[in-house]
């Protein structure tokens, strides 16, 4: 069996980005014939930003010559963000430069329309391959596992891959023995990335894992164990959760609004309990937290997470994903971030829950920061009758665009969600009409 008939065994996300409906419904016309792939589609560079933030697929195949920011500029981001998924450019664009300089810039290859399926599946199922070397040479490119006897987890087998991003690879683990034993495995990636070197890297990864070690709530990602093995190899162990992204339930609008309120509230508690310990998470989203099967909201992914006033946060750097980004991080040094930026990011997850929708949106990446620092977004019960004054009030202290008319502390999110349960006084309603949250747009 070669290596083409083995990795389409797996299911394969694919997303095509088109403007076009003929091309869009040919290639889901193509496609549609290998049951292995699991195909979306958009038209426009403004969704696709949207999208790629709460969801990862394995192959884009992308238009080129889109309205807006081009799928050339969109390319560049693609490879930034999400370096392990493919990218195949489709263009009707003749000029060799454009193909040479997509391939410099990262695509896998560059397919000029018109195009047959011959061609197509061709380039997707070289992709795939491609994908799964590199995926699986980062994991073991070191002496990791390449030793029964040295491995450092030997009651575990490596069942698969189950994220893979710019930091490092995170794979799923079995115990030999009882299967209802599984561990995540992170294992970061032995190169400089954008000028980090190596060792910096390596000092945050393990300073991270160190704290998470002794956080315990229950909706936090528990850290069992970390380390450097064999020198080189930094490596986290850590809680599987078993369940579904939140924005799986915000796409479907599946959950009663007392459990929304619930969720919110047991995250605000999972981030004062990081807080205290001087740690940034840096990119709340939906994506990054988890519903177990109870419904339980878990907290996943400090991988960008740093310490509050740590020398080792390297200047300049923008981190998080756009839409849930503070205003303050697109114009001062995440060294100089507070905690603040976190609950702005939870504020902006929590709008999205309760409405469906982001609160601050825009055509390109520079429109999207635009937006969060200076409009002012939809009120939310505009757009979901459902949602109470009083729910409606703390969402928008949250996603205040000055710090000092948002929340100080998380703590003080957790308290107001659990004043919903008391009984509404006249003295209380007169307080809240005197005090208007001013973040939203009449």
């Amino acid at each position: 069996m070669n290596d083409t008939t083995m990795s389409m065994k797996k299911q394969i996300r694919i997303l095509i980005i088109d403007d076009e409906e003929l091309i869009v419904k040919m290639i889901k016309t193509i496609l549609s014939k290998n049951e292995n792939y699991k195909v979306t589609s958009l038209n426009s560079s403004s969704s696709a930003l949207e999208h790629l933030i709460d969801y990862k697929y394995e192959i884009l195949l992308l238009d080129g010559n889109l309205p807006g920011i081009s799928g050339f500029e969109l390319l560049k981001y693609c490879k930034k963000h999400h370096p392990y998924m493919e990218v195949i450019i489709i263009s009707g664009n003749k000029e060799v430069e454009k193909a040479t300089d997509s391939i410099k810039n990262g695509a896998f290859d560059y397919i000029q329309k018109p195009f047959g399926s011959p061609k197509l599946l061709d380039t997707i199922e070289r992709a795939v391959v491609m994908q799964e070397k590199e995926i699986h040479n980062d994991f073991t490119s070191t002496q990791f596992f390449k030793k029964t006897e040295d491995y450092i987890f030997p009651d575990y087998d490596v069942v698969r891959t189950i994220g893979a991003g710019a930091m490092g690879v995170v794979s799923l683990l079995q115990h030999k023995k009882d299967a209802s034993n599984k561990r995540a495995l992170k294992i970061l990636k032995n190169e400089e990335i954008e000028g980090i070197s190596h060792n910096k890297k390596l000092k945050r990864f393990l300073r991270e894992a160190d704290i998470m070690k002794d956080i315990d709530n229950e909706n936090i990602v528990k850290v069992y164990k970390s380390g450097v093995y064999n020198e080189e190899t930094a490596y986290i162990l850590m809680e599987y959760v078993d369940g579904t992204p939140l924005t799986d339930f915000i796409k479907k609008n599946q959950l009663p609004m007392e459990h929304r309120i619930y969720i919110i509230a047991k995250l605000a508690k999972a981030l004062y309990t990081v807080h205290k310990q001087g740690i940034l998470h840096r990119d709340i989203k939906p994506a990054n937290v988890m519903l177990t099967k109870k419904l339980e909201p878990k907290l996943l992914d400090f991988g960008i997470a740093r310490i509050v006033d740590s020398n080792l946060t390297m200047e300049n750097e923008i981190l998080g994903s756009p839409a849930y980004i503070s205003p303050e991080g697109f114009v001062v040094s995440s060294s100089k971030l507070t905690e603040q930026a976190d609950i702005f990011s939870l504020g902006v997850l929590s709008y999205e829950l309760f409405t469906g929708q982001k609160p601050f949106i825009g055509e390109t990446l520079n429109e999207i920061g635009q937006a969060i620092q200076f409009k002012k977004p939809i009120i939310p019960t505009s757009i979901n009758s459902e949602i109470t004054e009083r729910v409606e009030r703390i969402i928008g202290k949250m996603i205040e665009k000055k710090t000092d008319h948002r929340y100080l502390s998380a703590d003080l999110i957790v308290s107001d969600f659990e004043d919903l349960q008391k009984p509404m006084t006249s003295l209380l309603k007169r307080i809240l009409r005197r005090n208007p949250v001013k973040c939203w747009s009449k």
